[in-house]
């Protein structure tokens, strides 16, 4: 059963440092991308092509577009797993089956961003998400259906 009487400030410790890393990581690529429209002029909004030198620059880049899908990856997949950790917390798990289940996502999906930002050779990136969805997130998700009923 969930209770809240299985918080402990270890894990609920744990849980903020992974979780931020996460977010960390996620934020960077919304710097990159931004970082990487004005290395090479190119904007969605015509008001913002205008401002950086006319309309010829809303446009299309390939390297905006990669980190554009690593950042919707990232939305898509983060949060529902943040929102899992959080939860797990009350399952009463094993501090040391928790921690490493928090790191080796967190792992995968630095991984996953390295190998998307930089072209890594199929099929790493498609390897490595599985290994985060399918080894940490759904086990997690299963347990928290198992404690809840």
């Amino acid at each position: 059963m969930l209770q809240l009487s299985n918080l402990s400030d270890e894990l609920v410790g744990v849980f903020a440092f992974y979780a931020a890393l996460l977010t960390i990581n996620h934020v960077a690529i919304s710097f990159l991308t931004g970082q990487a429209r004005l290395r090479t002029k190119s904007f969605l909004n015509p008001e913002d092509a205008v401002r950086q030198g006319g309309l010829q620059f809303l446009r299309e880049n390939d390297e905006v577009q990669r980190l554009n899908r690593i950042h919707a990856n990232d939305g898509a997949n983060i949060p529902p797993f943040l929102l899992t950790a959080m939860l797990y917390i009350l399952t009463g798990p094993s501090p040391t089956i928790y921690i490493w289940l928090l790191r080796s996502f967190t792992l995968f999906r630095f991984v996953y961003t390295c190998a998307y930002m930089y072209k890594w050779p199929a099929p790493i990136r498609s390897v490595v998400y599985s290994f985060a969805l399918y080894f940490v997130h759904v086990p997690m998700l299963c347990m928290l259906l198992w404690y809840a009923f």
